[in-house]
C-alpha cells in the first residue's frame, strides 16, 4: 500500500510541477473557457438565485457545483475563486481515490497498477486542464462521481451507484449518458448474478426514477432562473442542422471526431494491441469490459453529435468533453491488464514496462497546458499518435499469445 502511494504522489507531482499555472482571470482568457464567469455569477447570488441578465438554460442547469462553490464561499467567507479551487481540488483528489480503488477491486498487481496510474495522470486532458481553469468545478465533479458509480458496479454496492448518480446528474445532464451501461452492466454481468433477479430490477427502477426526478427538478430550478428554453436536444443532435446549412465539410467534422476521442488514444490502441494477440482473454470478463467503452463511446460522442456550432470550431471544447470518459476507459484498460495476466509480462520486461511510463510522462506536456516543451498545436498530436502507436506496437510484439 505504501508503494502505491508514493507512486501516485510521485506522479501527480511531477503533473503539478510542469503544470502551467496562472491567475483566475488569466487561466480563463488563455483558455477561452467563456462559461466560468457564469458559474461565478451564480455563486455570487447564493443563497438566492441569479436572474439578470439571463443566461443560457445548459449553465442554469448546472447550478449545483456553483451554488456548493457560493455555500463555501459564505460560510468560511473565502473569495469564489477560491471556493471553487479547493472544491475543484477535492473532486480531483476524489476521483483519484476513487480510481485507486477501482484498481484495488479489479486487483492489479504493483506493475499493472503503475502502468495504469500512469495512463490515468498523464492523461493531459484530465488533471492539468482543471488545475489551470478550476472554475469548472462541475466537470471534475460529474466525473468523480462516475469514477464512484463505476466502483459501486465493480463492488455491487447499490447505495453507492445510487448517490453517484444524484451527485453526478446534478453536476452535470452528462451523467445520463452512463445509464445504458449501469443497465446492462447490472442486469447481464455475471459478478452481478449472485443478486436476485426481482432486486436487480427494482433497484435499476429506483436509479431510474430518482434520477429522471432529479433531471426534472434542475429544469424546474433552471426555469426559476432564465426565461431562455433548454438545448438538451441541441446538444445531441446540432451536428445535423449544421451539416444541412454548411454541407459535409469533411476537415470540420474529421478534426470534431479527433479532438473528441484524442483523449482515449493511449488506452485504446494499447488495448488494441494486447487483445490482437490475446482476443479470449475477456470472454469472463465481455460485459463490465463492453460496458465501460460504452460509456466512452457515449461521451465522446456527444460534442460530435452537438455539432461545430455547439462545441465550438476550431477552438472548441471537445477533447476536455471526451476527456469526461476517462474513468471508463482506463477502468476498460485494466480489466485487459488483469485479465490477459500482463503482470509477469511487465515484470519480466521492465525495460519496455519503464520506457511506456516515460513515453506517457512526455505525453502529459500538453502545448497548452505545460510549461516543459515548446510544442505547436500540430506538433503536439503528432507526437501524441506516433508516442501511441509506439507503445501499442511495442507491447504487441513482446507479449506472445496465451496457451488456451
Amino acid at each position: 500500500m505504501c508503494m502505491k502511494i508514493w507512486i501516485v504522489c510521485s506522479f501527480a507531482l511531477l503533473v503539478i510541477f510542469t503544470n502551467r499555472w496562472m491567475g483566475w482571470e488569466e487561466g480563463i482568457n488563455y483558455m477561452y473557457v467563456q462559461d466560468v464567469p457564469t458559474y461565478v455569477k451564480m455563486a455570487e447570488a447564493v443563497p438566492g438565485f441569479y436572474v439578470q441578465p439571463p443566461i443560457a438554460a445548459h449553465f442554469a442547469q448546472r447550478f449545483f457545483s456553483s451554488y456548493l462553490a457560493g455555500g463555501l464561499s459564505q460560510i468560511s467567507h473565502l473569495s469564489i475563486p477560491l471556493s471553487f479551487c479547493i472544491l475543484t481540488g477535492l473532486s480531483l483528489i476524489l476521483t483519484l481515490f476513487f480510481f485507486h480503488l477501482i484498481l484495488e477491486a479489479i486487483g492489479l498487481g504493483i506493475f499493472s497498477y503503475t502502468l495504469t496510474m500512469a495512463f490515468f495522470i498523464f492523461n493531459p486532458y484530465f488533471f492539468r486542464f482543471y488545475m489551470l481553469v478550476p472554475g469548472n468545478l462541475n466537470v471534475p465533479l460529474c466525473i468523480c462521481a462516475m469514477a464512484a458509480m463505476i466502483l459501486g458496479l465493480l463492488k455491487r454496492n447499490m447505495a453507492l451507484i445510487l448517490v453517484a448518480g444524484v451527485v453526478g446528474i446534478l453536476s452535470r445532464q452528462s451523467m445520463l449518458l452512463l445509464l445504458p451501461s449501469v443497465l446492462w452492466w447490472v442486469l447481464a454481468a455475471e459478478s452481478w448474478k449472485v443478486v436476485p433477479v426481482q432486486r436487480r430490477c427494482i433497484f435499476l427502477g429506483t436509479l431510474i426514477v430518482v434520477i429522471y426526478a432529479v433531471f426534472c427538478w434542475i429544469g424546474y430550478i433552471a426555469g426559476l432562473m432564465t426565461p431562455l428554453p433548454l438545448v438538451t436536444a441541441a446538444c445531441l443532435s446540432g451536428i445535423f442542422p449544421w451539416v444541412a446549412q454548411y454541407g459535409f465539410q469533411w476537415k470540420v467534422i474529421g478534426e470534431l471526431v479527433l479532438r473528441s476521442f484524442m483523449p482515449h488514444v493511449f488506452a485504446v490502441v494499447f488495448m488494441v494491441g494486447i487483445l490482437l494477440k490475446r482476443p479470449l482473454s475477456m470472454q469472463r470478463n465481455m460485459v463490465e469490459f463492453f460496458s465501460c467503452l460504452l460509456v466512452m463511446m457515449l461521451i465522446s460522442l456527444q460534442p460530435i453529435l452537438a455539432g461545430p456550432a455547439v462545441t465550438g470550431y476550431p477552438k472548441g471544447s471537445g477533447t476536455r468533453l471526451g476527456a469526461m470518459g476517462i474513468v471508463a476507459i482506463m477502468t476498460a484498460l485494466a480489466m485487459v491488464m488483469k485479465h490477459c495476466d500482463l503482470e509477469r509480462i511487465f515484470k519480466e520486461n521492465r525495460i519496455f514496462w519503464i520506457a511506456s511510463i516515460v513515453i506517457l510522462a512526455f505525453n502529459s506536456f500538453h502545448h497548452l497546458y505545460s510549461w516543459v516543451l515548446p510544442f505547436s498545436m500540430e506538433r503536439f498530436i503528432l507526437f501524441n499518435f506516433i508516442s501511441a502507436f509506439a507503445i501499442g506496437a511495442m507491447w504487441f510484439k513482446v507479449i506472445t499469445v496465451k496457451p488456451a
